[in-house]
């Protein structure tokens, strides 16, 4: 009878062991590349929060010059407004990488950071310049001790999230070596 199909059981199992071999080795390079990818994203977080690092801690020595009359108010003000601005791109680029790799912890955890900053900026005194520290105002003793306790506040967290991505990387690191 030409009408019925007969079906080999042993070319059965061979084409299903070739589709169960071929999606395994798939998933393996899926998640081969995950990890890499994820690998990255984590180097990349450690590299940007680095430079925060070392741009807070310039701040808090140029602050520390201040407060110990080694550097003139308008000289100390005019470096740290150069400063302010790569400090806060860095912040915020942080903060669009994670939302952009679905980091969401990481998010939380910047997110105060974020809106602190974000207040800072808007409420910078003139309110229409681009410059975030005053010369005139800065000698004050309030605003120097605020900026110190706001700069030592910053640093903290920087070297805690330095740990957390270093963790991370190691991590990463870690999975996408043993996945290969």
């Amino acid at each position: 009878d030409g009408n019925t199909l007969e079906f080999d059981s042993t070319q059965t199992n061979n084409i299903l062991t070739r589709t169960k071999d071929t999606l395994y080795h798939q998933l393996i390079d899926t998640t081969s590349a995950m990890y890499q990818t994820d690998l990255c994203v984590y180097l990349i977080f450690l590299v940007f929060d680095l430079v925060s690092v070392a741009m807070i801690c310039w701040g808090l020595i140029i602050l520390d010059d201040l407060s110990h009359d080694f550097k003139n108010p308008i000289d100390a003000t005019r470096t740290l407004n150069k400063i302010f601005l790569p400090e806060y791109c860095i912040e915020f680029s942080l903060f669009l990488l994670s939302v952009i790799t679905f980091r969401w912890v990481i998010l939380l955890i910047n997110l105060p950071l974020i809106l602190y900053l974000l207040y800072r900026y808007t409420s910078r005194v003139p309110n229409n310049s681009r410059e975030l520290h005053d010369s005139t105002t800065i000698l004050n003793h309030y605003t120097l001790r605020r900026l110190n306790i706001e700069h030592w506040i910053k640093i903290t967290f920087h070297l805690v999230m330095f740990l957390v991505y270093a963790i991370g990387s190691l991590i990463y690191f870690i999975l996408f070596l043993t996945e290969e």
